[in-house]
């Protein structure tokens, strides 16, 4: 299905709540009688540790998805993240099942580039993910930063998610805000579901929502943008003259808090 006719929800609040049943699927082999096999919880878990196992092996470097909290994101961004999928209606009736992959160790390889998401899952069988996200435009960029502006005092302040209610509600505007809508997102996995987003893309996107909480900066590598410049105009705006010592204590205070390195370069 073509994501392209699909619109943006209402306004929703930004608290984010799931239903955390630990499903089983049915994704196994047909049966004689035509009906599938349905696959237990514990039986997928171990099916993921034998799908890694066998990567591994053949020299794959893998970057799994782990996560034991009932909640799936905490941090405003991871949140803001997960909240976004819900404007793909069509996808509905399958994130519950997405979000039990994610939550049992389904997702085995999850690497983040410049606008692009390349994933393995493990659901009973061994899928490809690969998703795509179109580039913020620039002019959409230049107006978000135009409203932040006087808004936001450091890269501590914007990646924690300590903003003010009238910040949040600009970045996650439905139709102008910094979260992409469902015809900016290209998705693709190699399973027999023919929908644009099956439960394997699903459980994915599920799991950048946990990459955001651990460096949300790589939200911003997803949409091809430099968070820098919403916090360099807010200083500029209010008359603070940017000089490298702040800068430099921005990066420190940072890493210091997230436990990551940053390049301002």
């Amino acid at each position: 299905m073509d994501t392209k006719d699909q619109k943006p929800i209402s306004d929703q609040p930004l608290e984010v709540k799931y239903d955390y049943e630990d499903l089983g699927d049915h994704s196994g082999g047909v049966v004689s009688n035509g009906v599938y096999q349905y696959r237990s919880v514990s039986s997928r878990r171990k099916r993921a540790k034998v799908h890694a196992k066998q990567l591994e092996r053949d020299g794959h470097v893998l970057t799994p998805v782990v996560t034991n909290e009932r909640k799936i994101a905490k941090t405003f961004w991871g949140q803001a993240w997960c909240r976004n999928l819900s404007a793909h209606h069509d996808a509905e009736h399958r994130l519950p099942i997405a979000r039990s992959y994610l939550r049992n160790g389904g997702v085995i390889d999850l690497k983040i580039s410049n606008g692009k998401v390349c994933a393995l899952v493990s659901a009973g069988e061994l899928y490809s993910v690969d998703i795509g996200f179109n580039k913020l435009p620039r002019r959409d960029w230049k107006n978000l930063i135009i409203q932040c502006a006087g808004s936001i005092a450091s890269m501590v302040e914007l990646l924690s998610g300590n903003l003010s209610e009238s910040v949040m509600r600009i970045i996650t505007d439905e139709r102008n805000g910094l979260f992409p809508c469902p015809y900016e997102i290209s998705m693709s996995c190699d399973c027999p579901d023919f929908a644009s987003m099956c439960e394997h893309v699903a459980a994915v996107l599920y799991g950048v929502g946990v990459r955001l909480d651990q460096n949300p900066e790589l939200f911003f590598v997803l949409r091809g943008v430099d968070p820098m410049q919403l916090v360099v105009k807010s200083k500029k705006h209010v008359g603070d003259q940017i000089t490298a010592t702040e800068l430099s204590f921005d990066r420190s205070e940072l890493e210091n808090l997230f436990g990551i390195e940053i390049s301002l370069d």
